[in-house]
């Protein structure tokens, strides 16, 4: 079915639409080990991302601690949301306001741009999490 459409688009809710197909991704890189170190760095200002083993392949994770029950499902839904539009599967772990997270690329067998791509976008909505929290 067709809910949407014009002379060169055509939105269904069995495919994506014409143009998205056209559009081809950047083939995801496996980091060497001096990058995972320089945007780890990068990243970290104060090291609460850490680098650790997963499954056998290298990742990194961090650790939170947010407000309350509802700040910490709401800063969840941001990182679902955010991982689904870059395709990519985070392992997500949470305890009332405790909340873990791992990223790794499963698809190189350790850490990709995108890892830390996500985890920079996490860092941003944890700001802005305990910015709004009064």
């Amino acid at each position: 079915r067709t809910y949407f459409s014009n002379s060169s688009i055509a939105y269904s809710i069995n495919h994506k639409p014409r143009f998205l197909k056209m559009l081809k991704k950047p083939p995801i890189i496996k980091l060497t080990a001096l990058e995972v170190s320089e945007r780890l760095r990068n990243l970290n200002t104060t090291g609460e991302w850490r680098l650790t083993t997963f499954n056998q392949v290298q990742a990194i994770e961090r650790e939170m601690v947010l407000k309350d029950f509802e700040s910490t499902w709401a800063f969840l839904t941001k990182i679902a949301m955010r991982a689904h539009l870059m395709g990519h599967h985070p392992t997500l772990r949470t305890t009332y306001r405790n909340v873990s997270v791992l990223l790794q690329s499963h698809d190189v067998g350790g850490l990709s741009a995108k890892d830390f791509k996500l985890a920079n976008k996490i860092n941003s909505y944890l700001a802005d999490s305990r910015t709004n929290d009064v």
